[in-house]
């Protein structure tokens, strides 16, 4: 009958916090994670409006199936 079975592509994402960085008008406080999924950082009430978060993520990319891509 000429059937073809279709391979299977999966790609699994994994995603980690490698760092976070607290700036504001008094001080920059970077904290660094390993391998983290889940992270925490505290800001100061009272700095809170004034205040930015940066957070650095790793991607990590896997080819879980048959086909290549």
């Amino acid at each position: 009958m000429g059937l073809v079975e279709n391979k299977n592509f999966d790609l699994q994402l994994t995603k980690t916090v490698s760092k976070i960085t607290i700036q504001n008008e008094e001080e920059t406080e970077v904290i660094e994670y390993k391998d983290t999924k889940l992270a925490k950082a505290q800001i100061d009430s009272k700095n809170l409006q004034n205040s930015s978060a940066y957070i650095e993520y790793i991607l990590k990319i896997e080819n879980k199936g048959d086909v290549e891509g």
